[in-house]
């Protein structure tokens, strides 16, 4: 027997958070039902959060539930366009910069739309159009509204992990609204061709959910 606490002491950051949250519906879990139709747990044995025997193959059934009813914090995928000029791919890929950054003057794309642990795919912003590396969101940091010395001083603050070129100083560094993402597992990856057509206008940042559903195969 396994009990929910135990499940959301896992090392898997995310299935913690999950479980800890499914906590909080057991009730709802106990109107899940396994393929013949009869209820995997009964209610009491749900709201005591203990599991039976097949409680992998369960818990799996259990998650798809709970993602559709809207209660998951599940992962997403990003394409991100990045600076050729300021050859901020090659610094990124050498570990030479760790953070990357956007701004605007109200709450653009992605501010509060990428959290940590969504994988982001990069690409230069020169026309190429292949995706070469990817990396894991370590950490965000959307802020608030700012004055523009505030937003100076955030960017210089962080300066170190941005490492930015003079030009992309002046772009970012006084915007109202920055947000600056934290990058771990920065690797090279196979390049391949991607299809923005559903993505209209959206320049930079495409909000993909999996790169799946856009990559166009390997080049």
């Amino acid at each position: 027997m396994v009990s929910w606490w135990e499940l959301s002491r896992t090392r898997n950051p995310p299935a913690a958070r999950i479980v800890r949250r499914m906590g909080l519906m057991a009730g709802e879990l106990s109107g899940v039902w396994s393929p013949g139709k009869q209820p995997i747990w009964s209610a009491g044995q749900v709201r005591t959060g203990q599991l039976t025997d097949g409680a992998g193959r369960d818990l799996v059934m259990i998650l798809k539930v709970f993602y559709s009813r809207g209660y998951g914090e599940s992962t997403m995928d990003h394409v991100v366009y990045l600076d050729k000029k300021a050859d901020e791919l090659t610094r990124l890929l050498s570990g030479e910069k760790e953070m990357i950054i956007r701004g605007a003057a109200g709450r653009k794309m992605p501010y509060g739309r990428v959290s940590s642990g969504d994988v982001l795919y990069f690409l230069n912003n020169d026309g190429e159009g292949l995706v070469r590396a990817r990396a894991v969101v370590e950490s965000v940091l959307n802020s608030e509204k700012m004055a523009k010395e505030q937003s100076v001083g955030l960017v210089q603050q962080h300066q170190e992990q941005l490492r930015l070129t003079d030009r992309q100083f002046k772009r970012w560094a006084g915007k109202r609204y920055l947000v600056l993402i934290s990058l771990r597992d920065v690797e090279a990856v196979s390049p391949f061709e991607i299809d923005k057509s559903s993505y209209g206008n959206m320049d930079d940042w495409l909000p993909v959910e999996t790169i799946e559903a856009v990559k166009m195969g390997d080049s």
